[in-house]
């Protein structure tokens, strides 16, 4: 999704600072970018993402990493 490049993330380790995700490998999201993620999955309106916002939303809140391993 277009609407990704721009969200900070580390793909792979914490020194490889990147945006978006890593389609291929793993891509780390760190808290704050997390909500970031959540609001884009939100506002495409379908119930599919509902869990997976729940889980972006509490890693933000409780501070803490989410691991995307590709596609």
């Amino acid at each position: 999704m277009p609407s990704f490049n721009d969200i900070p993330t580390f793909f792979l380790r914490l020194t490889w600072r990147e945006t978006g995700l890593n389609y291929i490998g793993i891509t780390l999201i760190p808290p704050q970018p997390c909500g970031m993620f959540s609001k884009v999955f939100k506002e495409q309106k379908n119930s599919v993402y509902d869990e997976l916002c729940r889980l972006l939303d509490l890693a933000e809140k409780e501070n803490k990493y989410v691991i995307h391993y590709g596609l």
